[in-house]
């Protein structure tokens, strides 16, 4: 019988069925992720997800936990370009996101992209790309937050972009739908 279930899974994953429609209430595996509560992240929590970054300051976590100026539009763009506020939760296949950093002329030799999850309960921490173009180089970078059995991904999140060790970090906040 353990065989049986495996093989159904195994089956099942083969034909492109998505946790959240054929395994209502677990990950795909069997396992069950219908009592998984997501619910805002805390400072001290979102603080330690970013306290191992290279290239981010304390002062720079400081404004990212405790932001003094309201959250600026996003650079996150949709396939097209176009700047986007809710992004779908990307499978095998899908068209990417993309992270935007203009330098306005000005020279960075490190630019850092973060992406944070606002709300616990979710499988990733974060996601992180760094660049070095070490001049005014304008950077657009695909990304995507992958869906996770049990819709663990989806909620509000955090979009983080620093530039040559910035303590005053770009933030805007997006939506992650299922």
């Amino acid at each position: 019988m353990k065989y049986a279930s495996k093989l159904f899974t195994c089956a099942a994953l083969a034909l492109g069925l998505s946790a959240g429609s054929a395994f209502a209430g677990t990950n795909g595996y069997g396992e069950d992720t219908s009592a998984v509560v997501k619910k805002p992240i805390s400072k001290v929590r979102l603080a330690a997800r970013l306290a191992n970054i290279p290239g981010l300051s304390s002062a720079a976590i400081q404004s990212i936990v405790e932001p003094q100026a309201p959250v600026s539009s996003c650079d996150v763009l949709d396939a097209t370009g176009t700047p986007v506020s809710t992004i779908s939760a990307s499978n095998v296949g899908d068209q990417s996101y993309w992270f935007r950093y203009n330098s306005g002329g000005a020279s960075s030799t490190q630019v850092l992209f973060l992406a944070v999850p606002l709300f616990t309960g979710s499988p990733i921490d974060l996601i992180y790309q760094r660049f070095n173009p070490n001049g005014s180089t304008n950077i657009v970078t695909p990304f995507g937050v992958p869906y996770w059995g049990g819709d663990l991904t989806s909620g509000t999140w955090l979009h983080v972009s620093v530039a040559n060790g910035d303590t005053s970090p770009n933030l805007c906040r997006f939506i992650v739908t299922p």
